[in-house]
Order: structure tokens, then sequence, then C-alpha cells
């Protein structure tokens, strides 16, 4: 009889001890977990704002302002499908467009931005946007229109650049 008692005691010691072992790993992992969930949460923040101030950058026509938001690497394809290399042809190029047909243009932002975090220093992000007050050759406004941003960004140090940008109009089909 003290024998049986003596092995139920030890096996309750076993499964006690297993038990807080369990525990203790448990409250590491969840704790390990929230500082992973703290990242992500603070990394979509930055990254919802850097799309943010594309946009500001777009409505104020500053082309300076859009360009530095691109890695020094940086590049960007339009939605006609050019391409353009670095931050200084973004520059150029978004200039001559503010001075032209998008000189009064509108940007928006359209729903909630998708962002997927490949790496604590990399992440793939697509946004749709739409676009008014933008005119044709003739000078006439166009209807407006919608599409989808497809960016790549790189994160240096605590900031977020975009290290390639593809726009796409959206078609009905």
């Amino acid at each position: 009889m003290l024998r049986i008692l003596a092995l139920k005691t030890t096996r309750l010691w076993i499964l006690v001890v297993a038990l807080s072992g369990a525990s203790i790993s448990m409250v590491s992992a969840d704790s390990s977990r929230t500082d992973s969930r703290t990242e992500v949460n603070a990394a979509q923040q930055a990254i919802t704002q850097l799309i943010d101030q594309f946009v500001a950058s777009w409505n104020l026509h500053d082309a300076k302002k859009l360009s530095e938001l691109f890695a020094v690497d940086g590049d960007f394809i339009g939605i006609t499908g050019s391409k353009w290399d670095s931050p200084a042809k973004i520059y150029q190029v978004h200039s001559e467009l503010f001075k032209g047909r998008y000189d009064k243009s509108v940007y928006a932002i359209s729903g909630v931005p998708q962002i997927n975090l490949v790496s604590p220093d990399v992440a793939i992000v697509h946004w749709r946007w739409s676009i008014k007050d933008v005119r044709d050759d003739s000078g006439k406004v166009m209807p407006p229109y919608s599409g989808i941003f497809t960016w790549v960004l790189v994160r240096n140090n605590s900031n977020w650049k975009v290290r390639s940008a593809q726009n796409n109009t959206i078609t009905q089909s």
C-alpha cells in the first residue's frame, strides 16, 4: 500500500513538473509571439504611412518628395509600362507629369492595402488607388480611373523605402 501511494505521489510530481515546464515554455512562446505581433503591427503602420506620404506627395504635385520615398536603387514602372531606374529619373519624369496633364490631379487610396512581410526588412504591398482631374492631350478633364500598385519595400534601420513599384490601371472586363 505504501509502495502504491509512493508511486502515485511520484506520478503526480512528474505531472506537476511537466505541466509547469510546459506552462513556462508556453509563456515564453506567447511572449515571443507578442513581440513578433508588435513588430508586424509597427511595420504595417510604417508602411501605411509610406503609402499616405506617396499620396500626399502626389496631391501636392511634389516630385521631389515623391522620389525621396524610393530606395537609392529604387525603380518605378508606370501605367504605360515605362520604367525609371532611379529616384533621380523618377523625380525627372514626375516633375514633367506634374507640369502637364497631372498638374491638378488628385490621388486617393481605395480600400485597405494588403501588406505581406516577407522578412522583417522586406515587404510586398498591393494597394488600390483612384485618380481624378487628369487631363487628356487636348486639355479636357478625363473621367476618373483606378488602378493597383505593387510595391516591394525594404527597410533600412527603421525607415521603409520603395525598392520597386509597378503601377497598373484596372480595366473593367
